[in-house]
């Protein structure tokens, strides 16, 4: 699944309240991708399955940290529900 992939996708649910992605590689590596989540109305919070600052480091530069909302980096598999509790929270203390 390439960046067209995704961004189509994001641009396809503009009317979204928030979203929740883990770009794998094209963190590190799409600036496309970056300038899509910059245009979405929603707040997009970032998942990294691993510690990407203790991997390789080409990794440790993601393109979405100064666009995302938040970002879940190490947290394995549970770093999905994080990232969840924390659009809800976020959307909740917007809408007050």
């Amino acid at each position: 699944m390439g960046p067209r992939f995704v961004i189509d996708f994001l641009q396809e649910h503009a009317d979204a309240d928030g979203g929740i992605i883990n770009p794998g590689g094209l963190a590190h590596t799409s600036v496309v991708l970056r300038d899509a989540i910059a245009a979405c109305a929603f707040p997009v919070v970032e998942v990294h399955i691993t510690d990407i600052a203790k991997r390789e480091p080409f990794r440790r530069l993601t393109y979405l940290a100064d666009v995302a909302a938040h970002a879940v980096i190490g947290k394995g598999v549970a770093g999905y529900a994080e990232a969840m509790d924390w659009l809800l929270d976020h959307l909740e203390r917007r809408r007050t």
